[in-house]
C-alpha cells in the first residue's frame, strides 16, 4: 500500500533525528520483540524476485544493543508463514549505521498478502529508521537502473514506490 503502519509499537514521522532529507521513521514504546514498523508489499512486485538487495539506515536511542531482523510475513489460505531474510545489530555508539544486504525472497506465488516488517531485541528498544529500501537482484542484473523496485522509500519525503 505504500505506507508504514505500527505493529505493535507507535511510530512517527518526524524531521528532528534523520540520516538524511527532510524526514525519518521515529519507532518507540515497542510491547513485544515482534513489534516493529510494517509495510504490506504489492503481490504482482514479487512475482518471479528470487533475491534483491535490501538497505536502509538506523539509529538506535537507548543503551542495549538491538538485535533485529527483517522479516517477509506471508499469508496463504489463512495461514501466515514468517520467515526472516536479513539479521543485524546496531549499538548506540554505531550513530547512523548504514546496512546493506543482498537478501533471498521467499516464494510468495500462492501468498493472498506479503507484509515486509522489523522485529527485534530487546522489546524496550527504540529506535529510528530512514532510506528503506528492497531492489530486485533476481539473476544478477548489472545496472541499477534496470533493476525492479520492489519497495523504496527514500527519507520519508515521499509516498514509497511500489511497482
Amino acid at each position: 500500500n505504500g505506507s508504514w503502519s505500527a505493529q505493535g509499537c507507535v511510530i512517527e514521522v518526524q524531521p528532528l533525528n534523520v540520516h538524511g532529507g527532510a524526514n525519518a521513521l521515529l519507532v518507540r514504546w515497542r510491547k513485544a520483540k515482534w513489534a516493529g514498523p510494517a509495510q504490506v508489499l504489492k503481490l504482482d512486485a514479487l512475482l518471479g524476485v528470487k533475491t534483491a538487495r535490501l538497505s536502509y539506515a538506523i539509529k538506535l536511542l537507548k543503551k542495549k544493543p538491538f538485535q533485529h531482523s527483517w522479516v517477509f510475513q506471508i499469508i496463504s489460505n489463512g495461514v501466515k508463514t514468517d520467515e526472516i531474510i536479513s539479521e543485524a545489530t546496531v549499538t548506540r555508539s554505531d550513530g547512523w549505521k548504514i546496512i546493506e544486504k543482498e537478501v533471498v525472497i521467499p516464494d510468495s506465488s500462492q501468498a493472498d498478502s506479503v507484509k515486509l516488517f522489523l522485529k527485534g531485541s530487546p522489546a524496550g528498544a527504540e529506535f529510528v529508521l530512514d532510506d528503506v529500501s528492497l531492489v530486485d537482484t533476481t539473476g544478477n542484473r548489472k545496472s541499477y537502473a534496470t533493476q525492479h523496485s520492489l519497495y523504496q522509500h527514500r527519507r520519508l519525503e515521499t509516498q514509497s514506490r511500489n511497482i
